[in-house]
């Protein structure tokens, strides 16, 4: 990555004394990007640390702007040996070590490799409707894919509950690129099955659908000019179905409201000659 924002974490730094005098009080030890030499956190030791001994203090990290590269300036005083008699050794030293634990981050610049994720949802059917089975003449479905993420990706939506003759699922994939925010497709159902696949005596009241995206690695994306994607926390892709007028060859299920149904009047002449005998 080349930068993050953090939204939640910290860093333990801990301060090891290895020389043969005491370190503060008090040490400052300031945490900088190298880049820029902009400030990430301070931490203060304000008690001495005894030669051989360590100190930790911790860095909230809440909102910090953290570069690839660190670097940490320390400065400090010392009381000496503490009146004690001691050997000075030219090769003692301190060292400082950093451990970033519990991130969370709000948004990075990155190199983003491909990545694979599922999403579940549901549609519902029309409220005073239960489907145990359905053959669909006519209508429509508006399958909406929204995409915020600011990569290419592959997207499958797949709905288990609608089928076609041959038992096969309703798929659709889709390839959206970064730029493009919004794929939009009216989608005709006729001769699909509607029904409950997985246990056919439970009426569906609603569709599941499944959503499965593939993203491409920023390197191979169709941005030439960077390796790099702005990535935000609140990035996302969702599928959106709207069914309209939807008509059935059949139906069998439960109609939990009084439905009106219009059936034409139909006429037809029966030719009563031979029909019937002995009548004058």
């Amino acid at each position: 990555f080349r930068s993050m924002t953090i939204a939640e974490g910290y860093a333990d730094i801990t301060l090891k004394n290895n020389l043969t005098i005491y370190l503060g009080d008090p040490v400052i030890i300031k945490v900088k990007n190298k880049i820029d030499q902009s400030l990430v956190g301070t931490v203060r030791f304000d008690e001495p640390i005894p030669p051989g001994h360590i100190a930790t203090e911790r860095l909230d990290l809440l909102d910090a702007v953290v570069y690839n590269e660190l670097e940490l300036e320390v400065d400090g005083h010392s009381i000496g040996s503490n009146s004690e008699q001691v050997t000075i050794d030219a090769y003692s030293f301190l060292t400082v070590e950093v451990f970033i634990s519990s991130l969370e981050v709000s948004s990075a610049e990155a190199k983003v490799p491909g990545q694979e994720f599922t999403k579940a949802g549901a549609t519902a059917l029309e409220d005073s409707t239960q489907v145990l089975g359905a053959k669909i003449k006519s209508g429509k479905v508006t399958v909406t894919i929204e995409n915020q993420l600011p990569v290419d990706c592959e997207a499958l939506v797949r709905i288990p509950g609608l089928t076609h003759e041959d038992g096969t699922p309703f798929t659709q994939t889709v390839f959206l690129k970064k730029a493009d925010p919004e794929w939009v497709e009216e989608i005709d159902l006729g001769g699909y099955i509607l029904g409950n696949l997985t246990e056919e005596k439970v009426p569906l009241d609603s569709l599941r659908y499944d959503l499965e995206v593939r993203t491409v690695d920023t390197a191979e994306d169709s941005d030439p000019t960077s390796d790099y994607a702005e990535i935000q926390h609140t990035d996302f892709v969702d599928v959106k179905m709207v069914f309209e007028e939807l008509r059935f060859a059949y139906f069998r299920g439960n109609l939990l409201k009084p439905h009106r149904y219009e059936i034409p009047t139909t006429q037809q002449q029966i030719p009563l000659k031979d029909t019937f005998k002995d009548i004058e």
